[in-house]
């Protein structure tokens, strides 16, 4: 019983021995794999060790019993009947080299098509899995080769078209499939049936072309006709699966030319403008899509130019044209940009290193919808000179020969959507130097001005600055009014019932005066518009005043008001116009506020045609609404002093307003008072009564 129940107990306990024998069965199993594996790759490298050494002492050592199988091979493989006069193998690091003698290339008919005296070819490891001829590298030596494309587009090579079959069969395709082939000392003859142009040989040509995947670089040396070019250097990064399909083949391509008529290549290259005649240097980048160019950067030094940047435009002459210029078409745009280009035309117009950008957004009838000009410096002069062959709208071309601007503008930058010259917003900032233009309708012609401006269809704001500017506004001033300095900071704001502009912390500076400036205005529809405007001279010859007085102020009594100050000066000048233009000069305050006070020294007023002039005037002159007041404090006729004179126009606005009625008292010598009466209507008046008398003392007369 006891033992039993032993037994029983222990039969419970885990048995340390099941996972023992367990990860005994996986170490052995393990081992084993391992030992398989091992042998498995020892009988690889033996298999690939036999290859390579039969290959080495038994295939190649007779590869010359190999040529026809590999003659069929290659046949097989481009899809083209290929013949091999003889072969001598060697080795390449761990590739078998061929050299490839007399390889004859057939059409379809049978004929030769090319031939080729030597081709070098290391072959490729690859040709045993793929079971084809793929080869590491092709070298062509001295090759012949005739290129050309029909009127349908289709590519051929010694009559062989590049297109196969099937994307497994045809020369073109294997040949993509090559890592890489070189030829040397070809020549090329180009033939386009597609563009109607004459063949093109090239000389000495030396190519490379490296091929992976659907990528395809290569590069091109060669020289063409002398007339024509230099050595040409060319080079692509392209991409595509097919020659079947070269509509959807993109990439790159570069080319250097130290000397070329580039003229003359409009046969064979599709310039996105026309090109009549032009000779220099040329290095291009060129994108391409299918058949068509996509975008152009070209570095140019060119000279004896002709061009034509649109069918509708004139030809433009240029006997220099350097620096970088670029191209860029999409279905939604099109860009055209400069670099430090420069240019000087036969009439020995030129315009200075400059870079600008000019980008049209097209809607989808291919008109423009939008635009963006971008320009680092601009000089305005030359360049509204070439905007008849520029590629501008009309109406924009009109504006630009009406106001003939002349400066220099810095870091501009101008953004518009709609169609000029009316868009429906834009955006346009920017700086200038010596900006003038002429006058054209409202707008008055500028000299001399300088600044910075940034604006927008809301509104904008600028910042002015100008030495020896020039105002010309006949509409306003009756001469062109000059400053030696002025300085200003102007705003301008847009909405549905016109403009209003606002001046602040102006100063102007001449022979004539000194003064601050600051106010509003703003346009009313078919009206004159409101203003708000206050100034000060802190120097004023009175001898000029009127010269800065608007034409509608006083316009009946200017001729009076031009000649009546003889001399005089002040050194405070104050004015004030404020309210709706059309009641302008606000009679008795009604409607608004306006006027001129001055007060001033060393005066002279030739009040009226054969009175003698007022002198030595000491006093306050004033506008205000139709009135003029001048008040002497002091003053003299000869020798006879004046005070509490007041000379009064109570409405310069009406014939019987403007009657110039003159009080005052006068103090002096008897004998001043007779010289006044003899030099002065006032002897005619008495007829010539006191003609002859003579007095002595002192009188006085009111």
């Amino acid at each position: 019983m006891a033992t039993t129940a032993i037994s029983s107990a222990q039969s419970k306990q885990p048995n340390p021995g099941a996972g023992g024998r367990a990860g005994g069965l996986v170490r052995r199993v393990g081992a084993w794999l391992w030992h398989k594996f091992v042998w498995i790759m020892l009988a690889l490298a033996l298999l690939v060790a036999a290859c390579v050494l039969s290959l080495r002492y038994w295939v190649l050592p007779n590869i010359e019993s190999y040529r026809e199988s590999i003659a069929q091979s290659v046949s097989k493989a481009v899809g083209q009947k290929v013949t091999i006069g003889g072969i001598v193998a060697t080795w390449d690091s761990l590739n078998p080299k061929l050299e490839l003698r007399t390889v004859v290339l057939h059409d379809k008919a049978g004929r030769e098509a090319l031939k080729l005296q030597r081709v070098d070819s290391t072959l490729s490891w690859l040709s045993v899995p793929t079971a084809s001829a793929r080869f590491h590298s092709l070298d062509f030596y001295e090759p012949e080769l005739d290129i050309r494309r029909d009127k349908k587009g289709v590519i051929s090579v010694a009559g062989i078209e590049m297109s196969g079959a099937s994307r497994e069969g045809g020369f073109s395709e294997w040949l993509l499939a090559q890592r890489d082939i070189e030829i040397h000392n070809a020549v090329i003859a180009w033939t386009d049936d597609l563009r109607g142009a004459p063949t093109l040989t090239l000389q000495q040509v030396r190519m490379q072309l490296v091929s992976s995947g659907q990528r395809h670089r290569f590069g091109l040396k060669a020289n063409p006709p002398a007339p024509l070019a230099s050595p040409l250097d060319l080079r692509g990064d392209l991409e595509g699966k097919s020659f079947k399909d070269l509509a959807q083949w993109s990439g790159r391509l570069f080319v250097q030319l130290d000397y070329t008529d580039i003229a003359a290549w409009r046969a064979w290259i599709p310039f996105p403008f026309d090109f009549q005649r032009g000779a220099g240097a040329v290095r291009a980048w060129a994108g391409v899509k299918g058949l068509a160019l996509t975008d152009l950067t070209a570095d140019v030094r060119l000279s004896d130019v002709r061009t034509r940047l649109a069918k509708n435009l004139p030809e433009l002459d240029l006997s220099s044209l350097a620096g970088r210029v670029g191209w860029k078409k999409t279905a939604t745009s099109v860009e055209f940009t400069t670099q430090q280009l420069a240019l000087t035309t036969s009439g020995n117009l030129a315009l200075q290193p400059m870079d600008f950008a000019l980008k049209a957004t097209l809607d989808a009838q291919g008109k423009p919808a939008a635009g963006e000009i971008k320009a680092n410096a601009v000089d305005i002069a030359p360049l509204v000179s070439l905007a008849d062959h520029l590629p501008i709208d009309d109406a924009t071309r009109k504006r630009l020969s009406d106001l003939s601007p002349q400066g220099r503008l810095f870091e501009v930058q101008a953004k518009w959507e709609g169609a000029l010259p009316q868009p429906v917003k834009y955006g346009v900032r920017g700086r200038f130097e010596d900006l003038s233009m002429h006058r054209v309708g409202m707008l008055p012609g500028l000299k001399g001005l300088s600044g910075t401006i940034e604006a927008t269809e809301k509104g904008g704001a600028s910042q002015l600055s100008a030495r020896e500017v020039r105002v010309e506004w006949p509409e306003q001033f009756k001469e062109p009014l000059q400053f030696d300095t002025f300085s200003a900071n102007a705003g301008w704001t847009r909405d549905g019932k016109g403009f209003e502009v606002k001046l602040s912390n102006a100063s102007y500076h001449n022979a004539d005066l000194s003064g601050t400036l600051s106010g509003s205005y703003r346009t009313v529809p078919d009206q004159p518009g409101i203003i708000d405007l206050t100034g000060n001279l802190g120097r004023a010859d009175a001898r000029r005043v009127t010269r800065y007085l608007p034409l509608s102020v006083a316009n009946k009594a200017r001729p009076w008001l031009e000649s009546a100050f003889i001399a005089g000066s002040s050194g405070d000048v104050n004015f004030r116009v404020k309210g709706d233009l059309r009641e302008f000069p606000f009679a008795d305050n009604k409607g608004g506020t306006f006027f001129v006070t001055a007060k001033i020294n060393g005066g002279a007023l030739h009040y009226g045609d054969g009175w003698p002039p007022i002198e030595n005037i000491d006093g306050d002159f004033a506008f205000r609404g139709k009135r003029m007041d001048i008040v002497a404090h002091r003053g003299t006729i000869y020798g006879v002093r004046l005070s509490k004179v007041h000379a009064e126009m109570p409405d310069l606005s009406t014939p019987a307003g403007r009657v110039l009625t003159v009080t005052g008292e006068a103090e002096g010598a008897t004998p001043d008072f007779l010289k006044f009466i003899a030099t002065s209507p006032v002897a005619g008046y008495i007829e010539h009564f006191t003609d002859g008398m003579q007095g002595e003392g002192a009188g006085k007369l009111d």
